[in-house]
């Protein structure tokens, strides 16, 4: 029952607030961070005021009950999240920055999730959590960026544009809802637009010299046939004024 009282807790008891949890997924590092935004003042006066900030970085879960006791300060040697409230918008935001191999210690996700493996092969690496949430705080999205391929997923919406991938979680959802990425770290996504681009230019530009060539063609045709003509007229009215 510990874990449920992690970062997003008291969200669980305010409502009209929205949460994201943003990933960002490159080669080596996974930067993470958590916007929760409430318009009413009193309710995000209580984010503020919640006892449990500072956030550790890495889960411990030897070191869970202290860390997560109320009015707590920061410990000699231990690795924070950066933890910032934005007044004007009324939204808190935690972010931190792992090693790729270190993302399945982080707090947040550990937090909310029972397991989580981070499992790389060659040049591949599998992102995957264990099905159902563990954390009190059941509506928000989980929203994924890298500028690497991605093999498989079983996100609940992609943008193709972005090469983003969101999970939404919600109340229906969260007993069965699971994170599943798979990442090519030796193909950057964009790499087959460029390709096709590439393609498609140089096609164009065979399209651009097969229409010249044929022009050209035509051209001569018709020269061919002018002067023809023109032959044949002259020819005839010579012979016209010969008969003469």
């Amino acid at each position: 029952m510990k874990r449920i009282f992690g970062l997003l807790i008291v969200i669980f008891f305010l409502t009209g607030c929205s949460a994201t949890v943003n990933v960002s997924i490159d080669k080596d590092t996974v930067s993470e961070t958590v916007r929760v935004s409430e318009q009413n003042v009193n309710k995000y006066n209580q984010i503020k005021n919640w006892g449990g900030f500072p956030v550790p970085l890495y889960y411990d879960q030897e070191l869970d009950a202290p860390l997560w006791m109320p009015n707590r300060n920061k410990e000699a040697g231990v690795p924070y999240y950066n933890v910032s409230f934005d007044q004007a918008t009324k939204t808190l935001v935690a972010s931190g920055k792992f090693s790729k191999n270190q993302h399945n210690r982080s707090s947040i996700v550990r937090r909310c999730f029972k397991l989580y493996n981070v499992i790389s092969e060659g040049d591949k690496t599998i992102f995957s959590t264990s099905n159902g949430l563990i954390c009190a705080f059941k509506n928000f999205d989980i929203v994924v960026n890298t500028p690497y391929t991605v093999v498989a997923n079983n996100a609940s919406k992609v943008d193709t544009d972005t090469n983003t991938y969101t999970w939404s979680v919600n109340d229906s959802n969260a007993n069965d809802i699971g994170v599943y990425l798979e990442i090519d770290f030796s193909k950057k996504y964009n790499e087959t637009e460029t390709n096709y681009g590439d393609n498609n230019e140089t096609s164009n530009q065979q399209k651009g010299e097969n229409t010249s060539s044929t022009l050209i063609y035509i051209f001569i045709i018709v020269s061919i046939i002018i002067l023809a003509v023109g032959g044949i007229y002259l020819y005839r009215r010579k012979q016209k004024v010969s008969s003469l």
